[in-house]
């Protein structure tokens, strides 16, 4: 990560991947853009807090989507025609669940999403989730 204003180093990891999401302490990656598993570096130390698997669903699709707070991690995924939302705890990288539908809003402890009901209507649905 570079400071625009004088052009230096001011974080740095030797994990790769592509970032996709920050709560400035911690950094959200993908092994690629399109595809691959994920996982949350830390700032402090660069070090991979936690890994997560490939949500099945390819970064470049128009409907990919992710969230992070300081609590939970929500990633976009499918399994054929079936989207879902996972999400993971920021802390312990431990799954807190699997939602049906979109991604459409992530707090520190509730996931959003939405659903296809009717033509051109769309169903919001809230959970709470334990981070």
């Amino acid at each position: 990560m570079y400071d625009l204003a004088t052009g230096r180093t001011v974080w740095r990891s030797d994990e790769r991947g592509v970032p996709l999401e920050s709560d400035g302490t911690t950094l959200l990656v993908r092994d690629t853009a399109d595809e691959g598993g994920f996982r949350l570096l830390d700032f402090q130390t660069g070090a991979v807090r936690w890994k997560a698997p490939d949500s099945g669903l390819p970064g470049l699709s128009a409907s990919w989507d992710c969230a992070l707070t300081a609590g939970l991690v929500a990633v976009q995924g499918a399994v054929g025609e079936k989207p879902f939302v996972r999400v993971y705890a920021v802390r312990s990288g431990e799954d807190r669940g699997r939602f049906g539908s979109w991604l459409a809003g992530l707090g520190d402890d509730w996931v959003a999403t939405t659903r296809g009901a009717g033509p051109n209507r769309l169903a919001l649905e809230m959970f709470r989730v334990t981070p």
